[in-house]
């Protein structure tokens, strides 16, 4: 044995060190899988108690040049683990290759956790319990990766530890592993949650009388469809072409109501508000889908007064009477407001935009996200019932 070698004979053997990062690249494998099927498969994936996994994976910082940051972190761990197989079946575990691009690949890794989180936590307010569990990992593992960089250029014995082709098999495993315990939680993971209401929360889902909620189709279509929208947020203006499509499809057998739900702390919302306060001073005019229609037309929403104030005015509402509805708490569009806002959160446990939720009389309600939601529609328990 070499003098250089007794410090790191005395620990963690760099061997056990590799072992130990594919362990985490299947571990990363797992949880990315998991968060990648909210978007790829639509799924509405578990999440702790009080959790804003569904909020957080549908915010606008969960895309990368619009490729969803899990589709990022899947490539990152398999090619992790990848890295880690192929220096355990060479055996040159103190390659400069193999460390330092292990070492890259999980040092911005390690950043952009961490700046997830942080982003998480104060800008959108909200605990993702999967991306926490992603950071962790990547952490773990830009620190295994700092024990295998100290060592670097120092071999281990005397010899150099022999080529070991059983890494291969114990890195395949380990990713099958991972990928079939991701394919359980993925497809027991519903595209759609029932939740039971009792009578008189069901009644609050459609307020009264017709005058104070915006609606399209009839009072008495079969099939009712709640939105809690944002008029700023990406995804809902995104979605908003899509639910009017269905009141062709399906006519005078779908009515759909939209309702307030503003997320005015992120950035990107800071007209939510006065937008609402513009649709509903629209809406007393009879015309709330055609400012609708107007403000999410543009790729962006608009950041300043000015610019929600120039769509108001093409369906005849003006910008002093925007303000003087925001400054009066007691005005309809503000009560409005308060109303939505409030049983968003109080009574149906809305966390992020666009969430809708199916009612057919004598049945539980259903919410869930765009995709399950028009999944659902096209099921046979809803077809019959859409289909005259």
């Amino acid at each position: 044995m070499t003098a250089l070698a007794k410090p790191y004979t005395q620990g963690v053997s760099t061997v056990t060190l590799n072992r130990i990062l594919i362990l985490f690249g299947a571990i990363g494998l797992f949880v990315a899988s998991v968060l990648s099927s909210e978007t790829l498969l639509h799924k509405t994936i578990p999440c702790t108690a009080g959790g804003g996994c569904a909020a957080v994976a549908h915010s606008e910082y969960s895309k990368f040049m619009g490729t969803p940051v899990a589709y990022f972190g899947f490539v990152g761990y398999l090619i992790l683990t990848a890295i880690a197989v192929t220096r355990g079946m060479t055996g040159k575990y103190d390659s400069r290759l193999f460390t330092i691009g292990g070492y890259g690949f999980s040092a911005v890794g390690m950043i952009a956790s961490i700046y997830l989180q942080y982003i998480s936590f104060t800008v959108i307010g909200q605990k993702c319990a999967w991306c926490i569990a992603s950071a962790i990992d990547m952490i773990l593992t830009f620190v295994v990766y700092t024990l295998m960089f100290s060592r670097l250029g120092v071999e281990e014995l005397a010899e150099p530890p022999a080529k070991d082709v059983r890494v291969l098999f114990q890195g395949l495993a380990a990713v099958m592993l991972a990928m079939v315990a991701a394919s359980v939680v993925i497809f027991r993971s519903p595209e759609s949650n029932a939740i039971v209401l009792k009578d008189e929360v069901v009644s609050r889902l459609v307020p009264e009388p017709r005058s104070l909620r915006n609606q399209l189709g009839p009072d008495d279509a079969p099939v009712t469809l709640i939105e809690y929208a944002d008029l700023c947020c990406p995804q809902c203006r995104e979605a908003f072409p899509k639910i009017h499509e269905l009141i062709g499809k399906y006519p005078g057998r779908i009515r759909i109501v939209y309702r307030h739900f503003p997320i005015f702390n992120l950035p990107g919302h800071e007209m939510s508000t006065y937008a609402i306060m513009a649709s509903e001073i629209a809406a007393q005019k009879g015309k709330f889908w055609q400012f609708a229609d107007a403000f999410v037309a543009p790729q962006e929403a608009p950041r300043t007064q000015e610019g929600v104030n120039e769509i108001a005015q093409t369906v005849g509402v003006t910008a002093a009477e925007i303000v003087a509805a925001s400054q009066d708490t007691s005005s309809q569009p503000n009560m409005n407001l308060a109303r939505d806002f409030k049983e968003a959160l109080e009574v149906f446990d809305i966390k992020s935009t666009p969430t809708f939720m199916l009612y057919v009389k004598g049945k539980p309600v259903k919410k869930m996200l765009l995709m399950g939601m028009l999944a659902e529609l096209e099921t046979p328990e809803y077809q019959s019932l859409l289909k005259p």
